[in-house]
């Protein structure tokens, strides 16, 4: 891996995880609501995609009916989902789809136990680990 293909799935980790934090129902520092206002729309839903590309991974972003949007990352389209999420909101789920996916890299980069998928839970805001069947 290249040093800016590293480079660049970090600003995309930390732009995504800053999008994503959780302040508990305090107001947000000024830095996370600009990173909110740069991405919490459709232009930002691109970006996050082209960020994601960049990394190999496609996007297949489904409205659901009534109940909001899927979003799943994948390295090759005839297999599962690499990083999937739901929300009421198309760019929410793209980011926790994403974050789903960054952190199973992460993961399995640092090899802490067996292989892992992380999904996302948008509506507790919780990622949960499942092990990869052997």
């Amino acid at each position: 891996m290249t040093d800016d293909h590293s480079r660049r799935r970090s600003l995309l980790t930390v732009a995504i995880g800053f999008a994503l934090v959780d302040t508990k129902g305090k107001p947000a520092p000024k830095e996370v609501l600009l990173v909110r206002e740069w991405l919490d729309n459709w232009e930002g839903l691109g970006h996050v995609v082209v960020g994601m590309e960049r990394q190999g991974y496609a996007l297949s972003l489904t409205k659901i009916t009534d109940d909001g949007w899927r979003a799943a990352f994948h390295s090759n389209p005839q297999l599962s989902a690499d990083g999937f999420a739901t929300d009421a909101k198309p760019w929410k789920a793209v980011q926790f789809a994403a974050w789903a996916l960054t952190l199973w890299y992460a993961w399995r980069t640092l090899r802490l136990g067996t292989e892992t998928r992380m999904f996302v839970d948008a509506s507790e805001c919780s990622v949960r680990k499942e092990h990869a069947v052997p």
